[in-house]
């Protein structure tokens, strides 16, 4: 498990919990006031479960194992290293679309970086201990604060939660405006 603090402008700090074994991972971000959002991956048949919550309505969106498309990305590897949480990282620049990473990854900690969506098909050969995305002028930095071998039982469950509701992506928007009418 590697977990790490987001900064953001504009919204108040959040933490962000990777927790990953054998082709599965699951990720929990905090983001301050905006709440708390849990995505489970699971490699091996390429489905995962997304779980959120808007004011006190919980929701959850399953992939059926198609893989969204993403456009082509250049990265580059770079000499440069440093040690984060005591592991020796390198330097990457990956520009994917209109999204430009700088990513420093270990190859120390064994751990599938395809849990993310944005790193889906990069041929990164390690995982990610820090990233500085920029889209748009907006500059989001996560930080491997911790890594620890212990991961819970139940982690990486497909199965939705009692008191979710279960939605599709293209449903996101209206349940957004809905409960801000709460």
């Amino acid at each position: 498990m590697v977990s790490g603090t987001r900064k953001q402008p504009d919204l108040n700090e959040g933490k962000v919990i990777y927790t990953f074994d054998q082709g599965l991972s699951r990720t929990e971000s905090t983001m301050g006031m905006l709440g708390t959002t849990i995505n489970v991956f699971h490699s091996s048949t390429s489905t995962s479960l997304t779980l959120f919550g808007i004011k006190n309505k919980h929701f959850a969106i399953k992939s059926d194992g198609a893989q969204e498309t993403f456009g082509a990305a250049e990265t580059t590897v770079l000499e440069e290293t440093k040690l984060i949480c005591g592991y020796l990282c390198q330097k990457a620049v990956i520009i994917r679309d209109v999204h430009t990473f700088t990513v420093w990854f270990t190859d120390q900690v064994q751990g599938d970086p395809n849990g993310q969506e944005v790193f889906r098909g990069l041929e990164l050969k390690g995982f990610p201990m820090e990233i500085t995305s920029e889209v748009n002028g907006i500059v989001v930095h996560l930080v491997a604060t911790e890594v620890s071998a212990d991961v819970p039982a139940n982690a990486f469950s497909l199965s939705i939660p009692e008191g979710y509701e279960l939605i599709t992506k293209e449903e996101i928007p209206e349940k957004v405006i809905e409960s801000a009418r709460e």
